[in-house]
């Protein structure tokens, strides 16, 4: 048997190990994994001076100079960098312990020689700033995704305008277009989010990755019944259907997405989030090998962040592949969390690893916490996830918006959860307002899901808001360009609503 053979009866035992329960307890420990089938594991040598780490930056800094030419200095080194933070992409089938390439090897380990870790690749988390005027500064942070070697990928690109300041700038958080100065010589740029837990440690030890707290102000505007300011703003929730398409030919992907593209550009949303966002390397050329490269290229000016719940299992012989869910703004984005869900490993329904992603943006008004997820196949597990994601939800402060692809219809009972009809595991009530439902009441099915047939026959997409005086829902679709079969953008239709904020008077 060669490496190559033995690789994917590797992943066949992972598959395997899943379905018969053979995992030494169902649900994955959340304090050593980054993400399904990743283990969490930071590099503490990474000095600026590494090779890497200066393609790394390079590489960034050409990426912002593309997008934003007026903005970005015109040499690297007239920009500053933030400590960077580098994780190895550790992998692991149990995801208890690592897996070494030479357990891989028809001769197994010699028991002298170093063990090798198998690695997919790096991420590296960092900000780029500069001044390019004496009132005027930039804040670029990113993500970027290296694998295989010195072959990069953007994962998450946001950014702030700063004003400058003789002295040292203070640590606020710019808000919309009425930016405050912010602590550019730290290494995190934003601070822990507010609220407390109110759950054990132990409870809550994977809800939460790189919280950040933000500082808000809006300047009053002094308008009528008792609110300062007030803006309009648009959201969908759409899933990409990763890189698949009927024919399983790339070029009908090549088209697709051009289409999903066309979508997006009718619609203009403000804030979008995206499911079913893939990291490919086995596809080349124009596919990629990420797709929220080709999400960014369509959406110009757009921040963005991904956030990979899942490590698939033929990365093992088909090189790195991953999926997970991505938020996009035009709007600054402050802040970013995401909360990893339960996930039964021993359920053949719940073999993925899934997760919800949690941004905060700024615009006049103030924040709008935005979450979006892609829940499990398994029942057990949406159940548990919604009452973790509502858990999460009812500390935040200001509106809260939450979209996905659920894989649940109406009248199921996690969905009826979110809606406040039924209880779970204790959980009474939620504070959530189906805004479908809300628009169109129970009559009009609002259906989503499947555009390859002819007919649609669920709804399985959502956007809900949390309840709130500040913010109102203006109106709810399902953007229709009416094509199917292989002519369909998407297996699902986008969910798009309108939704007004206003900031009451202090």
């Amino acid at each position: 048997m060669n490496a190559v053979h033995k690789l994917i009866v590797q992943c066949c035992l992972a598959a395997y190990f899943v379905s018969c329960g053979r995992f030494t307890h169902d649900e994955p420990d959340y304090n050593k994994i980054e993400y399904g089938g990743i283990l969490h594991k930071k590099d503490e040598s990474v000095s600026k001076q590494d090779k890497d780490i200066i393609a790394v930056i390079q590489f960034s800094y050409n990426f912002v100079k593309e997008r934003f030419p007026l903005s970005v200095p015109d040499f690297l080194n007239q920009t500053k960098t933030s400590d960077i933070q580098k994780l190895e992409l550790v992998y692991s089938i149990d995801e208890e312990n690592p897996i070494y390439q030479e357990d891989l090897l028809e001769d197994g380990h010699d028991g002298v020689s170093p063990l090798h870790l198998i690695l997919f690749g790096f991420l590296y988390k960092f900000t780029l700033y500069w001044e390019t005027e004496k009132t005027a500064g930039f804040a670029h942070q990113f993500a970027v995704s290296m694998f295989p070697k010195e072959v990069l990928s953007i994962y998450s690109h946001t950014f702030l305008d700063l004003h400058s300041h003789t002295q040292r700038p203070s640590t606020s958080v710019p808000c919309g277009n009425n930016p405050q100065p912010m602590d550019i010589q730290s290494d995190v740029l934003l601070q822990s989010d507010e609220g407390s837990q109110e759950y054990s440690p132990k409870d809550a030890s994977h809800w939460l990755k790189d919280s950040q707290k933000l500082s808000c102000e809006v300047e009053p505007v002094n308008l009528e019944n008792g609110y300062s300011s007030k803006r309009n703003f648009t959201v969908m929730s759409f899933n990409t259907w990763n890189m698949n398409s009927l024919s399983g030919k790339d070029k009908h992907y090549v088209k697709r997405i051009k289409d999903f593209g066309e979508v997006l550009a009718k619609t203009k949303p403000d804030i979008i989030g995206f499911q079913e966002v893939r990291y490919e390397y086995s596809k080349g050329g124009q596919l990629g090998p990420s797709q929220v490269q080709h999400l960014a290229d369509m959406l110009e000016g757009y921040q963005f962040v991904f956030q990979p719940g899942q490590l698939q299992p033929n990365s093992l012989y088909e090189g790195r592949t991953e999926e997970g869910v991505a938020i996009f703004s035009k709007y600054p984005i402050i802040s970013v969390n995401h909360l990893l869900l339960f996930r039964n490993r021993s359920n053949s329904a719940d073999t993925h690893q899934r997760v919800c992603l949690h941004a905060v943006v700024s615009h006049s008004t103030g924040k709008t916490h935005i979450l979006n997820t892609h829940l499990s196949l398994s029942h057990e597990a949406r159940e548990k996830a919604v009452v973790e994601i509502w858990r999460y939800v009812r500390q935040l402060q200001g509106p809260v918006i939450f979209m996905g692809d659920l894989n649940a219809e109406p009248d199921e009972r996690a969905i009826k959860f979110l809606r406040g009809e039924v209880s779970l595991e204790k959980q009474q009530t939620t504070g959530f307002v189906d805004v479908w439902f809300e628009s169109h009441g129970r009559e009009v099915p609002g259906l989503t899901y499947n555009t390859l047939k002819k007919e649609l026959s669920k709804r399985i997409d959502y956007i809900f808001m949390k309840k709130s005086k500040d913010m109102q829902l203006v109106e709810v679709t399902t953007p229709d360009n009416k094509q199917r079969g292989h002519k369909a953008a998407s297996d699902h239709l986008p969910v798009f609503a309108k939704f007004t904020l206003a900031t009451p008077n202090t």
